[in-house]
């Protein structure tokens, strides 16, 4: 579950990425700048997450719908 969670944020970052692809020039360290925050973002989620696969308490299950 945990790999599974972690394949589905890296394919959102890449996503996200080829959105931005567009950008050129003087927008180009606002695209890098917003890779390196998704990249921090979905470190921390994933360093969050118990080896069950939840975040927070397993009993409120909308911990883990938000993330």
């Amino acid at each position: 579950m945990k790999h599974a969670i972690f394949h589905a944020l890296i394919g959102a970052s890449i996503l996200t990425s080829q959105a931005q692809e567009g950008l050129q020039g003087k927008h180009l360290s606002l695209k890098l700048e917003s890779q390196k925050v998704i990249e921090k973002g979905n470190s921390y989620l994933i360093s969050q997450q118990s080896e069950k696969g939840y975040w927070g308490d397993p009993d409120l299950p909308a911990m883990t719908g938000f993330v």
